[in-house]
């Protein structure tokens, strides 16, 4: 299996060229902008005839991944790095969700923008994401070939101010932070047998998961497809101890606190740490904080990474990050206990090559069953 890259022009979605690589590679995130890049040898006499520089022009020009039919990430070129050594130009991309990072989430096409106001009720969160990239969209050359999914209802109401000058992907990252908030993601398509993509706006209700089962790989099966697995074990915020301010000023401010003598009389070391909520009033409030922080510092945080091969099920393509997997472990495993530990996934990544896969997992506290 082999990764193609294309470029193409961002606002239409139209492929301008198949760029020839030495060397590139593609990642898909969980929440954020993806990346995608490509040396190109513009040294190589068969390259250098090809006149691609004008498709590759920063933020006027897209570059792709595409194994066979599908789009693994795409989006706008953000910078070149050229190397007169060896006559290679190093072209980085990043995912579409990026272009949301220089798009107000304001009517920009007006006098005034600072006294512009999107009020938003009667929503599900999810639909205001939508339609806060519908804006940016709407706005005087603001369109992009972008699928918006349908209007949910809900009860969710927003108010944005155009004074706060914020951008749609700060308003969307907004929404996915608070309890039960939606994710969202751009996932580009080819169209018109390959002759130009378009990018479809996934919001979560709340989550961006598969339907059906969760994808498993057996990193003890001869045919399991999982050449390699790595964990990392980050306990630098571990904590037993801990108080949250709220509100008030020296004796009269407001804390809470929240301590684990199980963990203390099982030979861990006091461990304490402080945290600040300073607009917090109410004392139970301020508690639910103080439960939340000890929870999160209660274990370390585990992420495991597995190299995985293309075209063994499920194969590339077919699972993306946000989607659920179980890992089962054998007998004899000289660091994981055996089991199956189910995670979602945070990121995929590979390379032109095209043969692994890098699929890292959510980081989670250490107890995974």
């Amino acid at each position: 299996m082999v990764t193609r890259i294309i470029a193409g022009e961002l606002v239409s979605g139209v492929v301008l060229a198949d760029v020839p690589v030495a060397a590139g590679s593609w990642k898909q995130v969980l929440g954020d902008a993806g990346e995608v890049s490509a040396t190109v040898p513009l040294g190589d006499p068969g390259v250098a005839g090809l006149g691609l520089l004008p498709y590759l022009e920063p933020w006027r020009c897209f570059l792709a991944a595409v194994e066979d039919d599908t789009v693994l990430e795409a989006g706008p070129i953000v910078g070149h790095e050229y190397d007169d050594t060896d006559r290679t130009l190093q072209v980085k991309a990043m995912g579409l969700r990026h272009v949301f990072s220089k798009r107000l989430a304001s009517r920009t096409g007006v006098n005034n923008p600072q006294r512009q106001v999107l009020e938003f009720s009667g929503l599900s969160l999810a639909t205001i994401g939508k339609r806060l990239v519908q804006r940016a969209l709407d706005n005087p050359r603001g369109e992009l070939p972008v699928v918006l999914p349908a209007d949910v209802s809900g009860t969710a109401e927003r108010t944005y101010y155009g004074h706060e000058l914020a951008t749609v992907d700060e308003r969307l990252s907004e929404l996915s932070d608070v309890q039960n908030g939606p994710e969202f993601a751009f996932e580009p398509r080819l169209l018109n047998n390959g002759l130009s993509i378009e990018w479809v706006m996934r919001a979560g209700s709340p989550l961006l998961t598969q339907q059906g089962q969760d994808w498993v790989w057996d990193t003890s099966a001869a045919r399991g497809g999982v050449a390699g697995l790595s964990v990392s074990k980050d306990a630098g915020d571990r904590v037993n101890n801990l108080f949250v301010a709220g509100e008030g000023m020296d004796e009269a401010l407001k804390v809470a606190r929240a301590t684990d003598e199980t963990d203390r009389a099982g030979g861990h070391p006091l461990l304490e740490d402080a945290f600040s909520h300073s607009s917090v009033k109410r004392q139970a409030t301020l508690q639910a904080h103080a439960d939340a922080y000890l929870e999160q510092g209660s274990a370390p945080w585990t992420t495991w990474k597995l190299s995985v091969a293309a075209d063994v099920w499920p194969t590339v393509g077919v699972y993306r990050p946000g989607d659920w997997v179980r890992v089962f472990v054998g007998g004899g495993h000289p660091y994981i206990a055996e089991g199956g530990y189910r995670a979602r996934i945070s990121s995929v990544s590979g390379d032109v090559d095209g043969r692994m896969v890098s699929v890292e997992l959510r980081p989670t506290l250490e107890a995974r069953r």
